[in-house]
């Protein structure tokens, strides 16, 4: 659950905040009341008592909401399932934040935990660095301020050990009364505490067995047999890792951020188990080609990224479904079998996604862009987003942005809840509530049915779509006696020993005779029906009972073959059928002797007698009218192998449903045929890319087959939809020859084709890529009418997310040739590419030249950043490039990825630069100069400090250029061999008209000590601007001698006196606290004494002025730890949560934003205190605040709406805390404090 993983963004709270009243709380008030935001649960404290919780929880109009289980039974709870009898079984972790660390916590664990390939590798780094002898460690895990890694084996040492007591569990669950509350509980699987164990996060009951992830391993335990002797389980438990059965190992290689775990196990219709990892991703070696056959792909990015996998229950034939996703809660599947899941965002500005999950699919997330800045492509691309904003072709869109943290999540069975909910997904939103929605066909995949601005609203004002609103929910589940079930965190993020479960329902539909039967059946399990039963359970509207029956069906032999095909070929109810299919497939494979996974011959005749029956009826489906069944058998039929099916499926891909198409084109994959490469070329020609879904199909089918030939060949049709489609295929192939795509005069194929070789990489296309950077590139007037794209981490937008519901994009242009490819014009040719995608090419082009690390390409890069017509953000890139060429990143630039490249020559590099420095230093504007400037640096290019010198006496050039030629003159490489150049340029900077460059100058001086430095910096203390005075007190902080403490002395004295300017408090204080001299020391003790006891601003006050706008606005954007933007939006930029944030302190004054940053739950603001209301006559009332006199007080209650109560009836009223912690100032220090209130004094 993404809501358990996060760091908690304290500033959310800005725009609800209201400072402070002088006045003392009323009586019985807490003084730290809840400030509201639209995301955090109105009112919610871990304090509250069950029936407190309750009170302020808001449930759908028409059901109520019953408590049916809470601590101490259950505590820290994190998912959950029932069995047939209702007992629940409930993963409770013991290990989250406090044995389970998170990266953004131990960032200098970043590279490491990137290169890990194997959970093992995780261990080994663990062992090694986990220990109080490391000072790194130490320090890191001081500073985070979370959990509490302690030494829990009580061996006097804190190390690695540690991390192998706390253990995640299962706690069973049950009412023994039948009284409609759960008063059990027994512990029945525990000891999963490996140093590398994550938070379990997935359980599945189901007959008698009882399935578990907890990574890095996915369990099952069997063979309880449970049965209950005097309402107590006659079994002996708990079940532990040695006597439980681990289906597979390998999940978590990377620390990664906490609650990215293993979640989702689901039994599909087609009788398989399937569940996913999050991004922490995994190392499986148990993989076959056979059943994946871009093993190859795969395998290469399993380790960093999100996936959905499947097996048979007993662990084999384990395959991967999809891949691409961040960190992807539970699984649901629709009745008609569909796949879905939602995957949370990563907080820099993107949305969460709800995904149709599809067979082969990969959704575009890697590890590696959480650590970019500003997400790099992920967010400058719009990987993330809908198909009209998302420019990749190689990744499915989602199907909508639902949300902001999805949890668990489920598809409405079809009893507990009144017929409205009928067809529905529920969605557990974290903090929020419980979401629901329908879905409604689209193509070949799905949109949300009258999608809006309620998708992802968390205001409690705003109804349509919540079940149940204002709690931390983990996981929702449909019980076997009706009603829906809400797992509760309770409050906030850490553990606090609390859980519950919430039963949502209509008692009218409890005690209905569907939900009787519906509980009666499942009760009996797959044993105990007669052939007539289960023939009516197939049509009966409770899913559960559906596959109950599907599943009988398939032990009764003969019998079960025959009403299986009875009913698939003359059933009137169409669900029915759907499931007679899925049980004639599944009989088919468990006894296929034409299946790749069953060589074994053709066996007995009566046995062969039975396939083709079995054959015969999925062929016959084919035929029928409605085309979900049509689908289903195509899709199925793949699961055949058997090559005779190639011309009914082919036959399908003009069938005039998408969903039809689809399947028919994944099936013909799978038969391997290359006869079947024309028919899915005239698939995505005929399909022109309206539908991204059907293009999905056509190309993984393409994969499966793998006739590379055709594909190249592909290349010259004069359909761009075929082009597009044979250069994706070759993408998960990963074959050489996509790089002819590069010459393809359609942008968009040519982008796929940069991404194909940069992002994975394919490395023998690397030099044709390279060669883009030559492109001529089209002037502004020229080129489409798109937005200027930003680069990775720059602070260039993103094109706008599009909205939900937008169509599909438009099809790509035609190729227009006089033939089969003659005439056509060349990417060398083109003069007009689109400005955006252009950017997005040239960027990969650049950082092949980095890679491949040839002289050569090092001239190239030193070319194209001397290109006044480049984007100016590129030229920089391609600076940077130069200036790390002799000691590369090990993380990838584009990608963010563990690609580590040795250290080299910085000689080639330096001789590019050199011939173009002089002209760099002179561009426009200040980017380019700068980071030609840094370059300079880091090659060391001293033959050039005469030009330096230069630079900084000219008045003409920004100020910011000439201060980095001077910082370059006083590296020690230009600064010892050339001393009188250096101190020729600060003698001029010392007395130049820019402050700029006479704060740099001071700064300098300073770093060679000296009484006559310090003499400067005290008379520039003194008589500086603000921005020098600054400078000063910096440079005196880190200088000896009695002058330094002399000053330092002198500006407290002001300080005390109130004389001092208050933009320089916080300087001085800090540049003090570093001196040991005891008359200093005194000063501060003076100064401290001094501050107002009464104000909860006192130590905080030297932050409200002085700071440095352009470093707050980095760590408003970037900075993972603070997460600001991950809820509020600014200028357009950043999260949906809050509202634009820009003009605040004009509104409310910087004191408001400062009191919210570090103390975010002092006061609410008007119409959003929430109470917790209890009356003299016993009666309680919980709700927000909406108006209040000297009689009366007005509430606005989830349970009782607007009340009106009598003040003097009143006799207690409770305001609840905020579940957010006042954690930011324990992530950020003073001096960024400052900054961040700088930013937003000035943000507009």
């Amino acid at each position: 659950m993404r809501s358990l993983l996060l760091f908690v963004p304290v500033i959310c709270l800005l725009l609800v905040h209201e400072p402070s009243p002088a006045a003392e709380p009323a009586d019985g008030a807490n003084p730290k009341a809840k400030a509201k935001d639209d995301k955090t649960p109105a009112g919610v404290s871990a304090a509250d008592s069950p029936e407190a919780a309750r009170k302020r929880l808001m449930v759908a109009p028409g059901l109520r909401v019953d408590l049916w289980a809470a601590e101490p039974l259950i505590e820290n709870v994190v998912n959950f399932s029932f069995d047939e009898q209702g007992r629940a079984y409930v993963v409770e972790t013991g290990r989250r934040r406090t044995s389970v660390f998170d990266i953004r916590s131990y960032r200098d664990w970043v590279d490491a935990d990137l290169s890990f390939r194997t959970p093992w590798d995780r261990a080994a780094f663990l062992k090694t660095n986990v220990s109080q002898d490391n000072a790194a460690f130490m320090r890191q895990m001081g500073s985070a301020k979370q959990g509490g890694f302690r030494d829990f084996n009580k061996d006097g040492r804190l190390d690695w050990r540690d991390l192998e007591v706390e253990s995640e569990r299962i706690k069973l669950v049950w009412d023994s009364t039948g009284s409609g509350v759960a008063d059990q509980s027994e512990v029945f699987a525990d000891g999963f505490n490996s140093s590398i164990s994550g938070v379990a996060a997935g359980v599945l009951a189901r007959r008698g067995e009882v399935y578990f992830t907890s990574i890095p391993d996915v369990w099952r335990f069997k063979g309880y047999a449970l049965r209950f002797t005097n309402g107590q389980p006659a079994l002996t438990l708990p079940f532990t890792p040695a006597t439980g059965t681990r289906l597979h190992t390998g999940f978590g290689t990377h620390i990664a951020y906490g609650g990215h775990d293993m979640h989702g196990l689901k039994f599909g219709p087609d009788g398989k188990l399937y569940w996913t990892i999050a991004d922490r991703g995994a190392a499986l070696t148990n993989l076959s080609r056979t059943l994946n056959p871009d093993l190859d792909y795969l395998l290469k990015f399993l380790p960093d990224t999100g996936a959905v996998f499947r097996s048979n229950p007993d662990g084999s034939e384990l395959e991967v479904v999809a891949i691409g996703l961040r960190n992807p809660q539970e699984l649901a599947f629709d009745d008609f079998g569909n796949l879905f899941t939602a995957d949370n965002n990563a907080d820099g500005g993107d949305k969460a996604r709800w995904v149709h999950i599809v067979e082969g699919a990969d959704y575009g997330w890697r590890y590696g862009w959480q650590h970019l800045p500003k997400l790099g492509a992920w967010n400058s691309e719009m990987l993330w987003g809908l198909a009209p904003s998302n420019t990749a072709f190689s990744y499915p869109p989602p199907v909508a942005h639902i949300g902001h943290g999805p949890a668990g999540i489920a598809h409405y069975p079809g009893t507990g809840l009144p017929d409205t909910f009928r067809d529905c997904f529920f969605y557990a939103d974290f903090p929020g509530g419980i979401r629901y929605f329908r879905l409604e066909p689209s193509g070949g995949s799905f949109r949300v049915a009258n999608a809006g601005k309620w998708l992802e609203s968390n205001s409690p004002d705003e109804r349509e779509g919540k079940l149940l609103w204002n709690l931390y929910p983990t996981d929702i589940e449909f019980g076997p006696d009706g009603g829906a079930y809400v797992l509760d965190w309770v409050a906030g993020w850490e553990k606090t020993g609390k859980g519950r479960i919430w039963r949502v329902h209509d008692p009218a539909v409890d005690a209905s005779a569907a939900v009787g039967e519906m509980k009666r059946l499942l009760a009996l399990g797959t044993t105990g029906h007669t052939i007539p039963d289960l023939e009516a359970m197939l049509s009966s509207r409770d899913v559960r009972l559906r596959i109950s029956a599907q599943e009988s069906l398939l032990t009764q032999s003969a019998d079960g073959v025959a009403v299986l095909s009875n009913i698939a070929t003359n059933s009137p109810n169409l669900i029915a059928k759907l499931h007679a299919l899925w049980a004639i497939s599944t009989l088919v494979e468990r006894s296929n002797p034409y299946s790749k996974r069953d060589i074994v011959g053709v066996g007995s005749f009566s046995r062969m007698a039975r396939v083709m029956r079995l054959d015969g009826a999925l062929l016959s489906v084919l035929n029928q009218d409605s085309a979900e069944l049509r689908a289903l058998a195509a899709l199925r039929i793949g699961d055949r192998y058997r090559t005779s099916f190639h011309p009914h499926l082919t036959r399908l891909l003009s069938d005039p449903s998408p969903r039809v198409r689809f399947c028919a084109a994944q099936s013909l994959g799978k038969l391997g045929l290359k006869e079947a490469v024309q028919p899915l070329f005239d698939l995505l020609r005929n399909n022109a890319d309206q539908d991204a879904t059907i293009r999905h199909a056509a190309v993984h089918a393409l994969v499966r087959i793998g006739v590379t030939d055709a594909l190249l060949a592909a290349a010259k049709d004069s359909s761009a939809s075929v082009r597009l489609g044979a250069c994706l295929a070759l993408r998960r192939l990963m074959h050489p020859g996509i790089a002819q795509f590069l010459d393809d005069p359609d942008p968009r194929i040519v982008l796929e084709a940069a991404r194909a070789i940069a992002d994975l990489p394919i490395e023998p296309a690397l030099p044709k890529l390279a060669a883009l950077t030559t492109l001529k590139l089209p002037t502004r007037a020229s080129a489409p009418s798109l937005p200027q794209s930003g680069g990775e981490g720059r602070g260039e937008e993103a094109r706008p997310p599009a909205k939900q519901g937008s169509p599909l994009p438009n099809p790509l242009p035609a190729r227009a040739s006089q033939g089969e490819g003659a005439g056509a014009p060349r990417v060398s040719d083109v003069t007009a590419l689109s400005s955006e995608l252009n950017a997005f090419i040239l960027r990969r082009a650049l950082n092949a030249h980095f890679r491949l690390g040839q002289p050569t390409n090092a001239l190239a890069l030193a070319a194209f950043a001397a290109r006044s017509d480049a984007p100016e953000s590129l030229r920089v890139e391609a600076l940077e490039m130069l200036a790390d060429w002799p000691q590369p990143s090990s993380r990838d630039k584009i990608t963010g990825l563990w690609r580590p490249l040795a250290p080299r020559e910085a000689k080639p590099a330096a001789d590019a630069l050199r011939p173009a420095a002089t002209a760099l230093l002179a561009a426009k504007g200040t980017a380019v100069p700068v980071a030609a400037l840094a370059a300079v640096e880091k090659l060391s290019l001293a033959d050039l400090a005469s030009t330096l010198l230069l630079l900084v006496q000219n008045s003409a050039a920004p100020a910011e250029v000439r201060a980095a030629a001077l910082r370059t003159l006083g590296h020690s490489a230009f600064r010892t061999p050339h001393a009188a150049l250096f101190e020729a340029a600060l003698k001029a900077a010392l007395a130049d008209a820019s402050e700029t460059l006479r704060k740099e100058a001071s700064r300098l001086s300073a770093t060679g000590g000296g009484v006559d430095a310090i003499i400067h910096l005290a008379v520039m203390l003194q008589t500086g601007t603000i921005g020098e005075r600054q400078s000063a007190l910096q440079s005196l902080a880190g200088l000896k001698g009695k002058e330094a403490d002399d000053a330092l002395r002198k500006a407290l004295t002001q300080l005390l006196e109130g004389k001092l300017p208050k933009e320089l408090h916080l300087d001085l204080l800090e540049a003090a606290a570093k001196r040991s001299s005891p008359s200093i020391k005194e000063r501060l003790a003076q100064f401290e004494a001094k501050r107002d006891a009464k104000d909860p601003l006192a130590k905080w006050r030297e932050c409200l002025t002085g700071g440095d706008a352009k470093a707050g606005k980095i760590l408003f954007h970037e900075r993972q730890e603070a997460a600001c933007a991950r809820c509020h939006k600014l200028a357009g930029e950043g999260g949906d949560v809050g509202p634009d944030i820009a003009g605040l302190v004009a509104k409310r004054g910087r004191e408001y934003v400062l009191e919210s940053i570090v103390l975010p739950n002092r006061v609410i603001a008007p119409g959003f205190e929430s109470l917790l209301v209890v009356m003299k006559n016993g009666q309680s009332f919980a709700g927000l605040v909406k108006g209040e006199t000297g009689d009366e007080l007005t509430l606005n209650s989830p349970e009782d709406g607007l009340l009106k109560l009598k003040k003097s009836d009143i006799a207690k009223r409770t305001p609840a805390l905020s579940p957010m912690p006042e954690s930011l100032i324990e992530v950020l220090t003073k001096r960024e404090i400052r900054d961040l209130v700088e930013f937003l004094a000035t943000a507009n």
